[in-house]
């Protein structure tokens, strides 16, 4: 029985430092749905290719992103922060409108973090180019398909919406802006982020811990197996 206690128990530890230590902690999962509706006649401003919701389509809501550190994973989408542009009214964080040919950026609610990172600035690299942009807007990740959404979907939560000027000092070619696999970086925010550093101690102590459990039943084998030393007599 003690050998079965030591050996799961060792087995557990294994598991737990082997197991991929930004996966313990990247867990955001939707908060809810919305049911789409079909935009009333001259809504929904389908520049830059923008969806429009669908009437009796579920949509998924969340009120979290994806963890952040020094590169976070994110898709990068276009939008018109100017008067009349598919961003809609003026941007949430200074109540103003931005020409198409200044880098801003709108992101996904949980990164948006209530605002505390407006006007703040964000690295994004992609294509082998790296731009800042600051941050002037929400991508709303927890409502839409509504007059004051535009009638367009709710955002997916690891969304930077970004501005032509953007898209143009990233290099990529105009026929394939609209959505693009990007990393991000942010600057200047106010909000700390202790993720990495807390899971670099978490997996500091799992090793040591399991370090000492293996050396634990290496000698009670070996102190069992001088006990068994046949005799010569």
């Amino acid at each position: 029985m003690m050998n079965f206690t030591i050996g799961g128990f060792l087995i557990l530890l294994l598991l737990l430092a082997t197991y991929p230590s930004e996966a313990r902690f990247q867990t955001c999962k939707p908060s809810g749905k919305i049911r789409g509706t079909t935009p009333p006649p001259g809504q929904c401003n389908p520049e830059n290719d923008s969806d429009c919701c669908k009437a009796g389509k579920f949509y998924p809501t969340y009120k979290c992103s994806p963890p952040v550190s020094e590169s976070t994973k994110a898709v990068l989408t276009i939008n018109s922060f100017e008067k009349g542009g598919d961003g809609g009214g003026p941007s949430e964080c200074d109540n103003k409108y931005h020409s198409d040919d200044t880098p801003v950026v709108a992101l996904s609610t949980g990164w948006y973090s209530g605002g505390s990172r407006c006007l703040n600035n964000v690295v994004i690299s992609g294509n082998g180019r790296s731009v800042t942009a600051m941050v002037v807007d929400e991508c709303d990740s927890t409502m839409g398909c509504d007059d004051d959404h535009d009638y367009q979907p709710p955002c997916p939560n690891n969304i930077v919406d970004a501005s032509k000027a953007v898209w143009k000092a990233l290099g990529v070619s105009e026929g394939d802006w609209g959505e693009f696999a990007s990393l991000i970086g942010f600057i200047n925010s106010e909000t700390p982020f202790p993720t990495r550093n807390l899971i670099r101690r978490f997996d500091w102590g799992v090793h040591r811990v399991c370090e000492a459990a293996i050396w634990r039943v290496v000698l009670q084998e070996r102190y069992r197996s001088l006990l068994q030393w046949p005799s010569y007599d």
